[in-house]
C-alpha cells in the first residue's frame, strides 16, 4: 500500500480541524508543516499567529504576523491581529501604528477603528478616540459600544451633555429605552444648567 504524501492543503485542513477543536498545539504543528512546504503562504502565517495569540504567546504571534505581512503587505487582518497582540503586551504606540496600517488597507473595518479608539482613549487622546468612534458609528450605526465609548471620551473632555446623549443612544441601540431616557434627561438637565 502506498501512502500519499501530505500536501500543504492537507496540512492546512488538518490544522484548521484540530484548531477548531481547541487542540492548538497540534494545529501549530500542522501550520508549521504547511510553512515548511510553502514559506510564502501569508494566510497560514496569519492563522498560526492567531493560534499562538490564543495561547497567550504574543511575541511568537507577532513574528507570525510579521511574516504574513512580509509575504502580503496588504493583509489587513495580519496588521489588525498584530495590533491586538501588541495591545496585549502593553505596546500601545506600536499597536496604533499597526491599526493605522490596517485602516489604510481596509478603511471600512469597524473593529479596527473601534480597537484603535479604545487604545487612543486609554492613552488620554480623547479627540482622536472620538474620531475613531465616529468612523465606527458611520460604518455600523447600531454598534452600541462605540456610542458608549464615545460618550466616555466626551465626558473625559468635559462635554457632559453630549456624553449623556451618546450614552443614551448606546442604551437605545441595545433596546434599553428606559436607561436611554435617563441619559437623555440628564443631557437636557446639563444643557439647561449651562444655558
Amino acid at each position: 500500500m502506498l501512502f500519499k504524501k501530505k500536501t500543504d492543503v492537507d496540512w492546512l485542513t488538518q490544522g484548521n480541524e484540530v484548531g477548531d477543536g481547541n487542540k492548538y498545539e497540534e494545529a501549530i504543528k500542522c501550520y508549521e508543516s504547511v510553512i515548511a512546504i510553502d514559506p510564502n503562504y501569508s494566510d497560514v502565517w496569519l492563522t498560526n499567529g492567531n493560534v499562538l495569540a490564543k495561547l497567550g504567546q504574543y511575541e511568537e504571534a507577532i513574528k507570525c504576523y510579521d511574516k504574513a505581512i512580509e509575504n502580503n503587505p496588504g493583509n489587513s487582518s495580519a496588521w489588525f491581529n498584530k495590533s491586538n497582540s501588541l495591545v496585549d503586551l502593553g505596546k500601545y504606540e506600536e499597536a496604533i501604528k499597526c491599526y493605522d496600517k490596517a485602516i489604510g488597507i481596509d478603511p471600512n473595518n469597524a473593529s479596527t477603528w473601534f480597537n484603535n479608539g479604545n487604545i487612543l482613549s486609554k492613552l488620554g487622546r480623547y479627540e482622536d478616540a472620538i474620531n475613531c468612534y465616529d468612523k465606527v458609528i458611520g460604518i455600523t450605526p447600531n454598534f452600541a459600544p462605540a456610542w458608549f465609548n464615545k460618550g466616555n471620551a466626551l465626558a473625559k473632555l468635559g462635554k457632559f451633555d453630549v456624553a449623556c446623549i451618546n450614552k443614551g443612544t448606546a442604551f437605545d441601540k441595545l433596546g434599553k429605552h428606559e436607561d436611554a431616557i435617563k441619559y437623555y434627561d440628564k443631557a437636557n438637565k446639563i444643557h439647561q444648567e449651562i444655558s
